[in-house]
């Protein structure tokens, strides 16, 4: 089951972010919660799961 992608906050579903930052994010949290414009101009993007880097030896 797949669900559409709504804002975390307001449940908008049009005018949702995706810039370099949310990709930024994606890179470094296994959660990231869709956001929409209005919203995100006021409110902190929702993440959750940090990814650990590996550290080699």
């Amino acid at each position: 089951m797949l669900l559409d992608d709504i804002c975390f906050y307001c449940g908008d579903a049009t005018d949702l972010v995706d810039d370099d930052d949310i990709a930024r994010l994606r890179d470094q949290f296994g959660i990231v919660h869709p956001i929409c414009s209005v919203c995100k101009l006021t409110k902190p993007v929702k993440t959750r799961n940090v990814i650990k880097s590996i550290k080699q030896k």
